[in-house]
């Protein structure tokens, strides 16, 4: 068995690798994302490998790859990684080959970050000496309640129940309304960002502590350039002044028949209520209008993010689909205080 560092020619028994283990939609959606991830990523540093193998006589049995970005941490900017698709095959498992993977994408002593998913993971990483960073829980905006809810159970009555319940309360909590007189901004859809959208990077990023750039190069390759994807984007704009934006994906109708929609991304200056409340208030008349079950959103440990959407009719998810960060080699200075870091869908893999 050799661990090594991947090569291109590698990608089709990669992809082989990834069916076997997760299935033919995920290996679709890395086949068309290939070149995207592993060779236009802007932020790819020379000497520094995205991605390892273990080869056991010419098959591919485990993979393990690493998402370069660049971190603001107070006023300098570091590189990262986000720790990515580890996977290993069912007939290696028992070999430790998720160990000396994981090892790999840590071994050079760059800031990695990862979001495992499961308990499971998260107990694998914690026990190869990851730290906690903190928790993020979805926040959900609910339009076909019972849809939703007939996915749960197939009891009608418990179905007519909660969505009575639910319609009760967005009459006394649904402030939406309250958006509409405040303000003069615009919200535009645009196809890409231009150069104006550096200057309010730099104008707003005084305001995080730990935040991944978003500057033209960063936001163009993300959601302009993924071939996997098509995301919807929209400025807030005071005249020529960028006020804010906001990243939307609709997945449409997934396995469990339910149709969704992601806030992927949005940021404005810390504590622009106006901007982030005409953004949010955007979003869901867009994801209405489209068809959604429900809206999905992370949204970052900033309270007023938080309130606005509140505002717009967004509740607290249940507190087990939490997603727990964890990074490994944490540079001096970088904070496990929730409220110091900045963190949406973007930086994970949505």
């Amino acid at each position: 068995m050799e661990i090594r560092e991947f090569r291109q020619e590698d990608k089709d028994n990669i992809l082989d690798l990834r069916k076997d283990v997760w299935g033919e939609n995920f290996a679709g959606d890395m086949r068309t994302g290939w070149d995207w991830e592993f060779r236009d990523n802007p932020y790819i540093l020379k000497g520094s490998p995205l991605a390892w193998v273990a080869e056991d006589n010419g098959r591919i049995a485990g993979f393990a790859s690493r998402r370069p970005v660049e971190l603001k941490v107070y006023d300098q900017i570091i590189p990262a990684f986000w720790g990515m698709n580890l996977m290993v095959h069912p007939d290696w498992r028992e070999k430790f080959l998720g160990v000396k993977l994981s090892r790999k994408t840590i071994k050079d002593g760059v800031f990695v970050i990862g979001w495992p998913f499961k308990e499971k993971a998260y107990l694998f990483f914690k026990g190869l000496g990851w730290m906690d960073l903190f928790s993020v829980s979805f926040m959900n905006r609910y339009f076909n309640i019972e849809n939703v809810l007939r996915k749960k159970t197939k009891n009608e009555l418990i179905v007519k129940i909660g969505a009575l319940i639910w319609r009760l309360s967005r009459l006394i909590f649904d402030r939406s309304g309250d958006i509409l007189a405040a303000g003069d901004i615009n919200i535009n859809r645009i196809d890409s960002f231009d150069d104006r959208i550096d200057g309010f990077w730099k104008d707003v990023c005084k305001g995080y502590e730990f935040i991944v750039v978003r500057d033209k190069r960063y936001l163009n390759w993300r959601f302009v350039d993924a071939p996997d994807k098509r995301y919807t984007i929209y400025l807030a704009e005071s005249g020529s002044q960028i006020r804010g934006y906001i990243v939307l994906y609709f997945s449409g109708s997934g396995r469990d028949g339910i149709r969704r929609g992601y806030i992927v991304d949005m940021l404005a200056g810390v504590n622009d209520r106006d901007a982030i409340d005409f953004l949010i208030f955007k979003a869901v008349k867009v994801f209405k209008e489209g068809g959604a079950d429900l809206i999905h959103c992370f949204p970052s440990n900033r309270r007023f993010y938080q309130m606005a959407l509140k505002k717009n009719g967004f509740i607290s998810g249940l507190k087990r689909n939490r997603l727990r960060l964890m990074g490994k080699n944490i540079p001096d200075g970088v904070s496990i205080n929730p409220m110091g870091w900045f963190i949406t869908m973007a930086d994970f893999n949505i």
